[in-house]
């Protein structure tokens, strides 16, 4: 329950990073949050990747301040795509989102196509799943062809709305 860039000293011996940049990967990390958060600039650091572009240096690289606590999915997937797409020979590139993160109120309102106005975490929860798929979507359009893309999500979103038929279950444990 504890995540491993949280225990200092932690060995990143034989991390996918490493296997990678044995292939012959450029590795780069973009994540949209200070590399403070949960400590993860100095653990991205140990695993090896060669670039690491957290929130503060996606606000030097953008020539612009980023309001809220991340930078918003859209602009962090577009920055990421031009980033991948400049740079030449085999590429990694872990890229993390946080738009779609409980409460949902960290993009432009104003996108809101399902319940414009609402403060309510459920119904919030379907406009910025809305807006990530859309920014997604650009993502996608925006990568080279040939690019193998994983996407995946490390919980779940803890919201239900049983009136709209949304709910979390378990499945086969």
């Amino acid at each position: 329950d504890v995540p491993t860039y949280k225990i200092q000293g932690y060995p990143y011996g034989g991390s996918l990073i490493e296997r990678l940049r044995e292939m012959g990967f450029a590795t780069t990390a973009v994540h949209g949050v200070s590399g403070e958060f949960f400590s993860r600039r100095p653990a991205y650091d140990r695993m090896g990747f060669d670039r690491l572009i957290f929130r503060e240096e996606f606000e030097h690289l953008a020539g612009a301040p980023v309001a809220g606590w991340s930078v918003p999915d859209d602009e962090l997937l577009q920055f990421a795509a031009m980033d991948f797409s400049a740079q030449t020979g085999r590429q990694f590139q872990l890229a993390i989102t946080a738009t779609s993160h409980i409460p949902f109120h960290n993009y432009d309102r104003s996108l809101a196509r399902f319940f414009p106005g609402s403060a309510n975490i459920p119904e919030s929860y379907f406009d910025v799943m809305h807006y990530v798929d859309r920014a997604v979507g650009r993502f996608l359009e925006a990568l080279p062809q040939e690019t193998t893309v994983v996407l995946y999500g490390d919980h779940i979103s803890k919201v239900e709305n049983p009136a709209l038929g949304y709910r979390q279950a378990m499945w086969n444990d």
